[in-house]
């Protein structure tokens, strides 16, 4: 059996994944998990046990397309002036999820761009509206900018699931 085939079964049997950020968008796999509340539970003791280093979950739908569509964004996406926004306006993390990600993303779709804060980084609604216009302004695209917090504490626990479960970590600040 090959190895693309080896790891489709192992992302269907184990969908939920915690990587280790690192610099340039790497990521190392720390472990698999059958279910979301497994992996929050073993990423807390990761970020107590190393409190400097940055984790995330990961839900592994389409992972074998989406290892080809990320470096697709990589080089189409102006990532340098994208990290320069992050770092301007103390994003965190920053992460593609919707259209953009699958197969019927079209020249005239929108990019859905989720975002966390660093904890110095009091924004409002206004400053969101202008980090909108301008991460439209780089991308050339009409973009929809949410906050993950937002995401975490809806009531939709449908829309919930699938942005976070979906989501795609494009930059992480060091």
């Amino acid at each position: 059996m090959s190895t693309t085939n080896n790891n489709a079964i192992r992302a269907s049997l184990f969908p939920w994944t915690i990587v280790r950020l690192l610099p340039n968008l790497q990521r190392i796999t720390v472990g698999r998990f059958r279910r979301r509340s497994d992996a929050e539970g073993h990423l807390q003791v990761l970020q107590r046990l190393i409190p400097n280093a940055r984790f995330a979950i990961v839900f592994e739908v389409e992972s074998e397309r989406l290892k080809t569509v990320i470096p697709q964004l990589q080089t189409q996406l102006p990532q340098q002036q994208i990290a320069a926004f992050c770092q301007r306006w103390k994003i965190q993390e920053f992460y593609l999820f919707g259209s953009v990600l699958r197969q019927d993303f079209r020249p005239d779709s929108d990019i859905d761009v989720m975002v966390s804060f660093q904890a110095n980084a009091p924004w409002g609604l206004l400053e969101l509206v202008r980090m909108k216009r301008e991460l439209e302004t780089i991308v050339g695209r009409e973009v929809d900018l949410v906050t993950k917090k937002s995401i975490e504490q809806s009531e939709n626990w449908i829309r919930r699931q699938e942005i976070l479960g979906t989501a795609q970590l494009f930059y992480a600040a060091r």
